[in-house]
């Protein structure tokens, strides 16, 4: 499935597909979901409830982000366009196709040269260079340059080279609200040994995230806060890159392409870094904004306020202001089809997410999200039955098309039958 590839899955237990826009909790069952209390973590449920906001995160950052917005409406235009079935639009599957290529970065750019597990006493160092990108005839395209982080033991020999991409701020934002349920709760044990051990057993466990060769494209944003700014706590490091990811995620591209960047005596790195900030790359944004930050105020200073003055971005309420108005902007690009009422739905719902959480993801708890149930993907469970066998197509398309209720199995059942013709199409693009 070419589709969908944007945000990853670094865990068996769950996912999130946001082609299909629903969260697989595939080691809960539909019962043990009803029976959970959210409000109320404890021993039994505190990994699970963890679990689940990771993968609740994912779908938050595409619904209720400008980033995910975008990446929403490219889909959605993508099946109405196939669902109209008219030829001269069908490039807008392929358009939705390469922007998932754009953001993921990670099958081709991403290089491991050794096998490696560090930690806390086994230090990575890192350095960034500045690559390249193809062009769509597999051509070095000068105007379209990347950030890498290049990883190395501390004897300097090379582990890894990884994209800095959207993909590293995705995780990075799941992972942090998946250990700050499980930090929350172990920090309200009374049995001081008991949450001692637990302290013990979540740092080896974030430790093993960070310095896991396998894992550096989802670590290295993480890695990009914690080492300039001399922070050695690392649940500080994730609250922080999560904060300045979600403001990424949200900022106009105007915005984001209009910050300093303070050039240094590398020509080729600073026309590269040049031509990534006029595209407004996410991945090299968190790199500026954040040395913009300690150029201004030096390490571990960061507050929301702080980050933007140093890079002359407008204040957070200006800012939120902005992104609402880029958001009903989204809905105005809705291509005209049966799935138009559905994406007016879930825009409509993201930009009350947005809303809530403010342009940094901070303005309330995340949990409080959930407290009331206001707003929740959908989600299957480990006893779910997908039930697709005699489900009237054109029946399910009308009724979506005229805002009518559908059940799930339909709605997803339609998805599938129209990904297997976006598939088809993508096959013979350029042949």
């Amino acid at each position: 499935m070419p589709f969908g590839k944007v945000f990853p899955n670094l865990v068996t237990a769950a996912s999130y597909d946001p082609f299909f826009l629903y969260v697989s909790l595939d080691s809960v069952s539909s019962a043990e979901f009803a029976a959970m209390d959210f409000t109320v973590i404890n021993e039994q449920n505190y990994e699970t409830i963890a679990l689940i906001w990771h993968e609740f995160t994912h779908w938050i950052d595409h619904i209720g982000t400008l980033w995910g917005q975008k990446n929403l409406v490219l889909l959605l235009n993508a099946l109405n366009a196939r669902a109209n079935n008219d030829p001269r639009e069908f490039w807008r599957i392929k358009t939705h196709e390469l922007s998932n290529h754009a953001d993921d970065l990670a099958n081709y750019y991403n290089t491991t040269h050794m096998d490696h597990v560090g930690g806390f006493r086994n230090l990575w160092r890192y350095q960034h260079t500045c690559g390249l990108r193809f062009d769509l005839n597999g051509v070095l395209d000068e105007g379209k340059p990347l950030l890498f982080t290049k990883f190395a033991t501390a004897q300097g020999r090379l582990i890894a080279r990884v994209p800095v991409s959207v993909v590293s701020v995705l995780e990075t934002n799941a992972t942090y609200a998946e250990f700050m349920i499980k930090s929350g709760y172990i920090a309200g044990i009374e049995d001081i040994v008991d949450r001692m051990e637990k302290q013990r057993a979540l740092s080896r466990e974030l430790e093993s995230i960070l310095y896991d060769s396998d894992l550096t494209l989802y670590s290295v944003v993480a890695h990009m806060t914690a080492t300039p700014n001399h922070i050695t706590d690392i649940f500080k490091a994730y609250d922080i890159s999560s904060s300045v990811g979600t403001l990424l995620l949200n900022l106009p591209t105007n915005v984001l392409s209009a910050a300093p960047y303070l050039p240094n005596d590398n020509e080729e790195w600073n026309r590269r870094a040049s031509a990534m900030i006029g595209n407004a790359d996410i991945g090299f944004g968190f790199y500026n904004l954040m040395q913009n930050l300690i150029n201004a105020y030096g390490p571990d200073n960061y507050s929301l306020a702080n980050l933007l003055q140093a890079s002359h971005l407008p204040e957070q309420e200006e800012l939120e202001r902005r992104v609402l108005t880029a958001m009903h902007f989204n809905l105005r690009e809705l291509h005209p089809g049966p799935l138009s009422a559905f994406g007016t739905a879930l825009i409509n719902m993201g930009m009350q997410i947005f809303i809530r959480r403010g342009i940094d993801g901070k303005k309330i708890p995340f949990t409080a999200l959930l407290d009331q149930f206001d707003f929740t993907p959908d989600v299957i469970f480990s006893d779910t039955p997908f039930n697709n066998q005699n489900i009237d197509m054109d029946d399910v398309q009308n009724r979506m098309a005229a805002a009518e209720a559908v059940s799930f199995d339909e709605r997803i059942a339609l998805f599938a039958f129209y990904e297997e013709k976006m598939n088809e199409f993508l096959k013979v693009c350029g042949v």
